[in-house]
């Protein structure tokens, strides 16, 4: 049986699960999802090997993506990716060990760029791990962060810190990633409804520099805008119901980063300093291995859970 991998939140749109599901179906592949944290197929960050080491192929249906590092996991783990070329920066970064289709609307373009990948499973597999121990490590991608900090506040060892409010999930990994790999200084703060207002502004008065990732939930923080740098990583800012809070991140900020490329492009019309700063794979933990199986998760799961994922087409056997 063929493994084909999926992962995201299935509730998004444009993540396109069902596409996925669809094409698996007509092709009697088996699908493997790691889904969102409430989705009752979360994975731990650090057992994502295990999941990718059971995947044939990796396939990616997003209509829009920045940097998806599930890619660039998945690669270091041998498993070639299937993906629209237009789906983030993967194309752009000349990532190796990838199979890009055109036409996202086409279950037969994407059928025909998994039935390649499956072809060439073993050259693309060996690409893919090269691709990403000689140019994608975090060793290759922390000068980023370290300009980024010394140009803003001209000073050597600053005092970083990094605002998020998914401390368990995408940016708090992130987060963690940087202090682990780039700079050990980093200060993180968690925002949530019990955060601490007045050490908040200590931190603040203390720090040099604060990186801002939700920056549409932030506007009443009264961040310092000459240390304010918002975190950029998606679409966000096009979204009508953020406008007002957008402009206001906009005029009290003094630049913006982010780990896409494609991203930055956008930004230009900002007129404000934009800094590239990608995220870097942790080969230690990404490499070809075995942890946890998908099933070891589903026998976690509630038997309501296991009925809503059995109609969406998840194999829960």
């Amino acid at each position: 049986m063929v493994n084909i991998g999926w992962v995201g939140n299935y509730r998004r749109a444009g993540k396109n699960y069902g596409q996925a599901y669809r094409i698996c179906q007509a092709n009697n592949w088996n699908l493997l999802v790691a889904g969102g944290k409430d989705s009752g197929l979360f994975v731990e960050h650090e057992d994502m090997a295990g999941f990718y080491a059971e995947c044939d192929i990796l396939l990616v249906t997003s209509v829009w993506e920045a940097h998806p590092l599930i890619v660039y996991e998945a690669l270091a783990c041998g498993v070639p990716v299937v993906m629209s070329k237009w789906g983030g920066d993967c194309y752009r970064n000349n990532l190796a060990g990838l199979v890009y289709y055109d036409d996202i609307d086409s279950d037969d373009n994407i059928t025909e760029a998994i039935r390649v990948g499956l072809q060439n499973q073993d050259v693309l597999s060996k690409a893919g791990v090269k691709c990403i121990k000689d140019g994608w490590l975090w060793e290759h991608v922390a000068y980023q962060y370290m300009n980024m900090f010394e140009k803003l506040t001209e000073r050597r060892k600053p005092n970083v810190t990094f605002l998020t409010n998914e401390m368990e999930w995408s940016w708090g990994y992130m987060a963690k990633e940087i202090k682990k790999h780039v700079y050990p200084k980093l200060t993180i703060m968690s925002l949530n409804n019990k955060t601490d207002m007045e050490k908040l502004e200590k931190v603040f008065n203390k720090s040099d520099l604060i990186l801002n990732h939700p920056w549409h939930l932030t506007s009443n923080l009264n961040i310092p805008p000459e240390k304010h740098v918002l975190c950029v990583n998606g679409p966000a800012f096009l979204n009508p119901a953020y406008s007002e809070e957008w402009i206001h991140a906009l005029e009290s900020c003094r630049a913006i980063s982010s780990v896409s490329r494609h991203v930055i492009d956008l930004l230009r019309f900002t007129g404000k300093p934009l800094f590239y700063a990608t995220r870097g794979v942790d080969i230690k933990l990404f490499k070809p291995s075995f942890y946890r199986t998908n099933g070891d998760y589903l026998e976690e799961q509630d038997p309501d859970t296991l009925e809503r994922l059995g109609e969406l087409g998840v194999n829960t056997c």
